[in-house]
């Protein structure tokens, strides 16, 4: 009996044959709308690694201090992190297709700015710190929506395929968007990035206006109010323990990695070694790149149920 149990888990758990993966994708391409979430959540990923890395590089030459840049990472990060979980319950009581647009209009308004800014000259602390909390503010609200999406775009048994797409851009963005940052700001200058930037954010908005979810796919979540739903969410995440465990690991390692590989390596870049934008550029893709394998390890360590063994490298990462 236990062998015949074991047997149903293995084929539970046996990943489809490569013919019915293939045969999934090219189901899932099909869909129109899928291919304009998955190009506009590519490019605005793509935008916004571009952004962080250009105003890190920026404000280090302006001011030379690493404190003024902290500063202005730091005015970016808090209000994404702490509005991420608003942004997640606004998509479910407002049209999610509508807050994705909105949100990306206004990463559009606040590179523009940015961009005169450094066409004139003007990029003092105060307004670029502003800006740089409009921006992460908007990020908090975007990427919640943007997968709040998802299920109203494409069939149920396409989910996890569409998933798969999703959180693919994201980590090739890590890889694309430092790297041609690091070019354009070599090659055209900081007002020629930003515009390029200011660009890209504005297509992925564009993207985004161009779907049309299926009729009657959205339904607002009348269980409660914001707040109550804010509420449910975090007692979800505190009463389960592997999802506990996973945001104090991930709040770890943001703050012992984060700040050395982004302010401790341009700093490294431009003051010690007298590199430039384009090197910089390139240090922080192949941070990507490792973040791409650490993933893809990842994959194969869940395939072989190592999730102890899993935990305990990654508390040992974090330490």
């Amino acid at each position: 009996m236990g062998r015949r149990r074991a047997a149903q888990r293995r084929q539970h758990h046996r990943p489809p044959a490569a013919g019915g993966r293939a045969a999934m994708t090219s189901l899932l391409l099909r869909h129109q709308r899928f291919r304009w979430l998955w190009l506009g959540q590519t490019v605005l990923f793509c935008g916004v690694q571009f952004w962080f890395v250009a105003i890190t590089w920026l404000m280090l030459q302006r001011t030379g201090s690493g404190s003024a840049v902290a500063l202005v990472l730091m005015a970016a990060a808090l209000p994404r992190g702490l509005l991420m979980l608003v942004g997640g319950a606004l998509s479910d009581h407002h049209p999610p297709r509508a807050l994705a647009v909105r949100a990306s209009a206004v990463l559009v308004l606040c590179t523009a700015v940015l961009t005169l800014l450094a066409a004139h000259g003007a990029l003092a602390l105060a307004p670029v710190m502003t800006l740089a909390a409009l921006f992460g503010a908007a990020e908090a609200c975007v990427y919640p929506a943007a997968m709040a999406l998802l299920p109203q775009l494409v069939r149920p048994r396409l989910l996890n395929r569409a998933h798969a797409w999703l959180q693919g851009s994201e980590q090739i963005s890590n890889v694309v968007g430092p790297a041609l940052a690091g070019v354009a700001l070599a090659i055209g200058g900081a007002t020629a990035a930003l515009a390029l930037d200011a660009g890209m954010l504005l297509l992925a908005a564009c993207c985004f206006v161009q779907l049309r979810p299926r009729p009657a796919a959205w339904h607002r979540d009348a269980a409660g109010g914001l707040l109550r739903g804010l509420r449910e969410g975090c007692v979800f995440a505190w009463r389960h323990g592997a999802i506990r465990t996973g945001l104090v690991l991930i709040a770890m390692i943001n703050l012992a990695v984060l700040g050395p590989v982004v302010i401790g390596v341009v700093e490294l870049v431009s003051l010690r070694f007298g590199g430039g934008a384009a090197t910089f550029g390139a240090l922080q893709a192949a941070y990507g790149v490792g973040a791409l394998a650490g993933v893809a390890l990842a994959g194969r360590l869940d395939r072989f149920r190592l999730d102890q063994p899993a935990s305990a490298l990654g508390w040992l990462s974090a330490a």
